[in-house]
This record gives C-alpha cells, sequence and structure tokens, in this order.
C-alpha cells in the first residue's frame, strides 16, 4: 500500500519533479509472496550478515523488472489473498520471468486500494494490541 500512496504523491508533485529534474519520477514495484529463510547468515570467516534467502524474493524483483512505470505487479497468490471490497487488481496475462525455469506464470496488477480502512484509528488500535 505505501507503494500506492508514493505513486499517488509523485504525481501530486509532478511539476515539482519536472523542474528540478527535468521528468517525472516513477516507481515499478513486484509483490510476491511465499516462504524464505530469514536471519543471520555467514561465520565469523566470512562476512556475517542478516538477510533473507527464498523463492519469493528474486520473484518480486524479476516482477518490478517487468512492470510499467507507476506499475505494481503482484503474483497470483497475492492477488487472490487480496479482498475485492478493498482492493482492485487485474490480470496482465502470461509472462515469462527469467530463473523460473521460463514457465508462463499469471501476472496481476494492483490497481487501487481502499486506503481509508488503514488509515482509520481503529484499526491502527487493533494492529497495535497485536504486537
Amino acid at each position: 500500500l505505501s507503494v500506492l500512496e508514493v505513486i499517488q504523491q509523485f504525481e501530486k508533485d509532478r511539476d515539482l519533479f519536472l523542474k528540478c529534474w527535468g521528468g517525472p519520477l516513477q516507481v515499478r514495484a513486484g509483490v510476491a509472496v511465499g516462504h524464505a529463510n530469514v536471519g543471520f547468515f555467514g561465520d565469523k570467516k566470512n562476512f556475517r550478515t542478516f538477510t533473507a534467502i527464498g523463492r519469493p524474493l528474486p520473484f518480486a524483483s524479476r516482477l518490478s523488472s517487468g512492470a510499467n512505470p507507476n506499475q505494481i505487479l503482484v503474483d497470483k497468490e497475492v492477488a487472490q489473498a487480496l479482498s475485492p471490497e478493498n482492493f482492485s487488481v487485474k490480470s496482465v496475462g502470461l509472462m515469462r520471468l527469467k530463473g523460473f525455469n521460463e514457465e508462463q506464470i499469471e501476472v496481476f496488477e494492483l490497481l487501487s486500494a481502499n486506503m481509508e480502512i488503514f488509515h482509520q484509528d481503529s484499526n491502527l488500535e487493533n494492529i497495535e494490541k497485536m504486537n
């Protein structure tokens, strides 16, 4: 959802970006879900760093690379998990993503979200209670 807000803000500030940078700022995003190993990897001899390893990370990167300017692409699992009452998605068809066995994968575009449900104080209180 933050990406949607960034895109909206970039559109509001379009004239400023055109004046200062000579062109509009653009966002391309990819979102995928799945299992990943997260933690510190390496040992004392080798550089030890906190990282995440798993299929959704490069998959989301490939989706991002395939997106048009100001477009958010999501995988089928994300699209199916989003409630139709609060999110609008559409299929953009099948894509071949490098590194994924050249299989054709159905990809969706996140078009909009009901931002009000995420900015209500009652929702924030419920989230805080869960932590």
